[in-house]
């Protein structure tokens, strides 16, 4: 393949990273996510109080748990450092 071709493509990879992970971000704000994981929670506990579904909860929590800023322990997710200190 030809070397200017992979950098091409290495930077639009980094490009549509950059959108999907600020989409993850930016979903999980406006359902107030990081207010409300300052003490642990299930992905069903999180969706009966958002009136979501379960599963699309704990597939955005999986992504935000992914990009670092929740933990998960067993079946609950909390808050990460990150999230603590610039999201809450």
């Amino acid at each position: 393949m030809d070397k200017n071709l992979v950098e091409q493509l290495q930077n639009f990879m980094l490009l549509s990273g950059g959108f999907r992970a600020s989409r993850v971000i930016l979903t999980a704000n406006n359902y107030a996510i990081f207010e409300r994981l300052k003490t642990p929670k299930t992905a069903e506990e999180l969706a009966k109080k958002l009136k979501t579904d379960p599963r699309a909860t704990e597939l955005l929590l999986d992504a935000v748990t992914a990009l670092g800023l929740l933990k998960k322990t067993g079946r609950k997710y909390l808050n990460a450092a990150p999230a603590k200190r610039f999201l809450v």
